[in-house]
């Protein structure tokens, strides 16, 4: 018989929803509670109140530099972490045929695991996956096999759309530590299998442990199952100075920073242009009115560009976030234009937007704004939804739970003149504060014979704050 078959379906909150379907009606606001914050481990807690279903979600993040502390590390964290879904998908055979799942992924952050299916069943399915993470068997051929596919992927992402390389080089300028496809490439090239099974043994000496449990759950059973986790990993609380920092960089105001690359394959014939517009930190009303503007600008952007100039078939205008720091991106894929051609023509597209806005009715502003709230309280329409949602937060340290509602507020109380002003001072050509990065990937036939590459300089942005470091 199948142990992880569940026998008990009861719904253990009191006045649950139990309709088909569950959770109908606008989304409620939540706001898991705290159960554990100590050194080494902090527990979000929700009970499910509105779906009505014997199931729930269990997101656990083992933070721990030591697998990112290099790129010959991070290449066989990779490694490891596709060795051991592998071996979950064995282990967790009959979970899986009774309603359960499990998975595993390594990060700049440490290694995260998520656990789902019905609850009565999911401590025993924790357990099991704990347990694998040092024991599991590592088969040469396996190793070989999963190491041969990583570095087909990373040989194989010079390959890809030219777009999708400007989003890359963008986010190599910008944050540190990060490793280049090139460095990790190497470090798999080097990697062995004593070194992985190395790993596996030492894997987390040093460990901060943040967990969200979800759905129907109580308040016992979610302590248990984490602190029975913790009791299996036997690690030692990670020292607050040691936890993981990725850094973003600032970009100097008032200038433009030029990066230009070729790409790799000669088929390509697109080129692709990317011009990003740093904003900041999550600040005041920032976020809204990035926001706001993006949304505007969005149909604005692809009717010029893509319909009316037909640069290209990819042509995109959106707001973006790069571990906690906002900006605009404008990005297009064109054969028939050169990178440099391109963002002259972006340029124009701002000085004519800037007459647009001028033009723009407060009746209207307010009209776009009351849409965006309701796309922003479109949430949780399902308890997978709604525990992706909480996770979020946590692994970003915001810990914001409400954020959807407040923003809602925020932008409803946005102004024409606001909105003006976020414009000229992020956007308009010419601002002393504007902050650029243009990132060009040229098609090898569109290539300049000589290449500019200017690197924005080690001024960063403060880390995203852990709002609950005191609590």
């Amino acid at each position: 018989p199948n142990r992880f078959i569940p026998t008990d379906l009861s719904i253990k909150a009191r006045g649950a929803s139990t309709a088909q379907g569950g959770g109908g009606g606008a989304a409620r606001r939540v706001k898991p509670a705290l159960l554990l914050n100590t050194d080494s481990v902090r527990l979000h807690f929700l009970q499910d109140e509105r779906f009505g279903r014997p199931k729930a979600f269990a997101f656990v993040s083992l933070r721990t530099p030591q697998l990112y502390e290099s790129a010959a590390a991070a290449a066989q964290a990779e490694l490891y972490a596709a060795l051991l879904s592998d071996a979950l998908q064995d282990v967790t055979y009959q979970a899986a045929r009774a309603g359960l799942s499990a998975g595993a992924s390594v990060g700049w952050q440490g290694l995260s695991l998520s656990l789902s299916g019905y609850d009565q069943r999911l401590p025993e399915l924790a357990a099991l996956v704990a347990d694998s993470l040092r024991t599991f068997d590592v088969a040469p051929l396996a190793f070989e096999r999963q190491r041969d596919g990583l570095l087909r992927q990373l040989r194989g992402a010079d390959k890809r759309q030219p777009v999708e390389q400007a989003a890359y080089r963008r986010n190599l300028a910008l944050e540190t530590p990060r490793y280049t496809n090139e460095q990790l490439a190497a470090g798999l090239e080097k990697a062995t299998l004593p070194q992985v099974l190395g790993l596996q043994r030492r894997l987390l000496p040093e460990v901060e442990v943040e967990a969200l449990l979800c759905g129907n759950v109580a308040e016992g059973q979610a302590t248990q199952l984490v602190l029975k986790l913790l009791n299996a990993l036997g690690s030692r609380p990670l020292p607050v100075a040691r936890r993981p920092v990725r850094r973003v960089r600032v970009l100097p105001a008032g200038e433009r920073t030029l990066q230009q690359f070729v790409a790799a394959s000669q088929a390509e014939v697109n080129s692709a242009t990317e011009v990003y517009f740093q904003v900041g930190g999550d600040e005041a009303d920032d976020w809204v009115l990035l926001t706001l503007l993006s949304q505007l600008m969005s149909k604005a952007f692809y009717s010029e560009l893509r319909t009316k100039q037909q640069l290209g078939y990819i042509v995109q205008c959106s707001a973006n976030e790069i571990d906690g720091v906002r900006g605009l991106s404008f990005l297009v894929q064109s054969k028939v234009a050169a990178p440099e051609a391109v963002e002259e023509r972006i340029e124009a597209f701002l000085r004519l937007f800037r007459g647009t806005l001028l033009l723009l009715g407060e009746a209207e502003v307010q009209s776009y704004a009351a849409s965006i709230a309701a796309q922003f309280t479109d949430v949780d329409g399902r308890l997978d939804q709604q525990a992706g949602r909480l996770w979020a937060e946590c692994t970003r340290r915001r810990y914001d739970f409400e954020r959807p509602w407040r923003s809602a507020e925020k932008v409803k109380r946005l102004t024409r003149e606001q909105l003006i002003a976020f414009f000229d001072r992020h956007v308009a050509s010419g601002s002393p504060t504007r902050r650029q990065l243009s990132t060009h990937v040229y098609a090898q036939s569109m290539a300049p014979p000589q290449l500019r590459v200017q690197l924005p300089g080690d001024d960063f942005y403060p880390a995203p704050r852990d709002l609950l470091l005191d609590v």
